[in-house]
């Protein structure tokens, strides 16, 4: 193991014999056992980037000075000491509460199967980690996904083989943390965690090939190895995995096996040279402490948290606690209440109640693991724990069998869930997203050059830039005049009919409020809903808090490292989306009246299937009668966030579309922006030309052509 920006001289000497090594080769080889890969000691990384042990019987193995002379000077944690200081500062001294990173290593021997990464975050559960490197993970490709757990699971490896292969697993507690992530090859990859403000620290994970490789790959690899130390920005360096070594006495003309060096770029400490040495034993753990480790909350979409089964028991009460608060905010606001101020109220008012009447959902999480095959694992533990005594036929049958057993156990789970949704007519789709392991997350964008980024920041940048420019735009939407006629208040029975047409389950926006709780407060919530609509149709706009959405992209097809391979989703208010549904159910009856009839896309009682018969039909008859056939497919880049505002309101307009709807269409349009979350919230990025996600937009993109 290699660790930049420890003193060398806290590593003690000991014996190994790098595999074959020539004199000639590279300066340093590091030679390691299968799973022994890190220190067995517990490390402080200081903030001043010095490093000592922890263990009490090593800080009183040796006498220790009052301030440390040098970076090579030996241990000099705090402890017990009680010398003075001699009125200089002593940068060992401990002060304030120490967090602790935990880092390991392991080699899997493959996570090829769903199985054997469930077994493995199995095993997790009563461990303390926060990030493991994986080697042999003998997975195809590069995949970074969060797990159902929350825990974050990257790996790489060759495209068309399942060998090799390395990654990490990273803990939910510190997944905000990560600032790159980022795959060489089949062999080695590298993660940078951002410790606090000032410092971060990046581990490299390696899966060295084995003796049945020759030379040139293997010198390759270390190669490699060398350069990310050379390209290395951050103040703390830790290189682990499975090397594939030999443990042994070095020989006669051959080459130390590590190094420990510090690049200049550790905080307050001089540039030390490259030091020869050798280590004496080794764990899979090593425990790094920080003075100062912020641990940043990983930023998820909304969701909200209220119990829906239980409030829709109590869906008379919470009616009635909504009514009497509705009335008690009617007699307290002025008449004149601004459109953002009431908005505001029948969000919080209905949240609230619903809170305090329903409380949280429970939180469970589904296991794909029976009771039995749990039991197994624990026999396994307690055969492990034996150490010597341990009977290795007995030992090796129970991993065969708990491997059987976990890959039953997740055949069944997953044949029950799919059983149940065909028998209960739900979505193939949603229950296809429950059973995958996670979702996908970015690793990697081409910038505006085509340069590869792989830092989160600048990820989120490059995402910030392409949709600024794709939905930047120049034109001037024009006034839409005078109104012809006075469009009617909208009735309580035109919200009803809305909210019945809007699906439960949807994703909230940004005022995570579930058109589900919607549905639940009944008469009284789509009472209020009409007056607040009505206000918003007099005066030609609607509140500021429509205008926001919360944006996420998802990969379509392609290229995952190109942008235009993705598809945005804006997920926007339930109170603007039903505001949006009322507003089409107006205008749909003489929208439609306009159109063709071979138009059927986005119409109610057209299918496109038509129009593929047809296709069909001609394709058969003009090879009956040997004619030439040419079909024209036409694939806009972008479509529907291409389209300019004001070509889409004249388009309405010569539909026959009254004035005061198209004064309403331009202010929903008009000062509307979008918020990227990924690790943490983007900037505003303002939407000038485009048809916004909802009704609306489909059908706006069809009047339009």
């Amino acid at each position: 193991m290699f660790i930049d920006g420890i003193p060398g001289s806290l590593i003690d000497k000991a014996g190994f014999r790098s595999r074959n090594r020539t004199p000639g080769s590279l300066p340093w080889k590091p030679a390691f056992s299968t799973l022994s890969c890190l220190l067995d000691k517990i490390c402080d990384i200081r903030h001043c980037g010095r490093v000592g042990p922890t263990n009490q019987h090593d800080r009183h193995k040796k006498a220790k000075a009052p301030v440390p002379s040098s970076s090579f000077a030996p241990d000099q944690g705090g402890g017990s000491s009680k010398q003075g200081v001699g009125g200089a500062k002593n940068p060992w001294v401990r002060t304030g509460h120490q967090w602790n990173l935990t880092i390991a290593t392991y080699n899997v021997r493959s996570l090829l199967q769903e199985e054997r990464l469930v077994e493995l975050e199995e095993e997790l559960e009563g461990v303390k980690w926060d990030i493991i490197g994986l080697g042999e993970v003998r997975r195809r490709g590069e995949d970074f996904t969060e797990l159902k757990s929350g825990h974050h699971f990257y790996h790489i490896g060759t495209k068309d083989k399942s060998e090799a292969g390395v990654g990490f697993l990273i803990h939910k507690s510190i997944a905000g943390n990560i600032t790159e992530v980022k795959g060489i090859n089949e062999r080695l990859a590298q993660l940078t965690v951002k410790i606090n403000k000032r410092y971060k620290i990046k581990v490299i994970q390696v899966y060295a090939p084995t003796s049945t490789h020759n030379d040139e790959e293997v010198d390759k690899l270390y190669e490699e190895i060398t350069e990310l130390l050379k390209n290395s920005k951050t103040q703390f360096t830790i290189v682990m995995g499975d090397f594939n070594a030999k443990v042994g006495k070095r020989e006669d003309g051959e080459e130390c096996t590590i190094i420990c060096q510090q690049v200049g770029n550790g905080p307050g400490e001089a540039q030390m040279e490259a030091q020869r040495m050798k280590l004496t034993s080794f764990s899979q753990t090593v425990h790094t402490s920080f003075k100062t480790l912020e641990r940043h909350k990983l930023l998820r979409p909304k969701q909200s948290s209220i119990n829906l089964e239980k409030l829709q028991e109590k869906r008379i009460e919470f009616q009635l606690q909504l009514q009497n608060q509705f009335q008690l905010l009617a007699d307290e606001c002025p008449e004149e209440r601004t459109l953002e101020l009431w908005n505001d109220q029948i969000v919080e008012t209905t949240q609230k109640l619903a809170m305090d009447i329903a409380g949280k959902k429970p939180k469970t999480r589904e296991t794909k693991i029976s009771d039995s095959t749990r039991t197994l694992m624990e026999k396994r533990r307690s055969m492990k724990a034996e150490g010597t005594n341990i009977q290795r036929v007995e030992y090796t049958d129970t991993c065969k069998t708990i491997r059987k057993k976990l890959r039953e156990d997740i055949r069944s789970y997953n044949t029950k869930m799919i059983k149940s949704t065909i028998e209960e007519n739900k979505s193939l789709k949603k229950t296809y997203k429950k059973l995958a392991q996670g979702k996908q997350k970015i690793t990697s964008l081409l910038d505006s050059n085509g340069q590869e980024i792989t830092d989160q920041d600048e990820i989120l940048k490059r995402i910030e830039e392409f949709y600024e420019q794709l939905y930047a735009s120049d034109t001037e939407t024009d006034e839409p005049g005078e109104p012809q006629e006075e469009i009617p208040n909208v009735t309580n029975w035109e919200v009803q009919h809305a909210v019945n047409q809007m699906k439960r389950g949807k994703s909230p926006g940004p005022d995570n409020v579930l058109i589900d709780t919607i549905k639940e407060g009944g008469d009284i919530i789509t009472k209020e809903l009409a007056k607040l609509y009505t206000t918003c149709m007099q005066k030609g706009r609607v509140p500021h808090q429509w205008k926001e959405a919360t944006m996420i992209i998802l990969h379509k097809k392609g290229d995952k490292r190109d942008l235009k391979n993705y598809r945005p989703i804006s997920l926007l208010s339930n109170l603007y989306k039903l505001y949006t549904r009322l507003l089409t159910n107006r205008l749909e009856i003489i929208l439609d009246g306009n159109q063709p009839r071979e138009q059927a896309g986005f119409r109610k009682g057209f299918s496109t299937m038509d129009h593929i018969h047809t296709i069909n039909q001609l394709k058969e008859k003009c090879q009956e009668y040997n004619i030439p056939l040419c079909v024209a497919f036409i694939d806009y880049e972008k479509a529907f966030d291409s389209v300019e505002t004001s070509p889409v309101l004249n388009a309405l307009k010569e539909q026959g579309i009254n004035n005061a709807y198209l004064k309403i269409f331009k202010d929903i349009y008009s000062d509307c922006y979008n918020t990227v979350k990924m690790h943490k919230d983007s900037d505003r990025i303002m939407i000038k030309k485009g048809v916004r996600q909802g009704t609306l937009s489909h059908r706006s993109f069809l009047y339009f052509f």
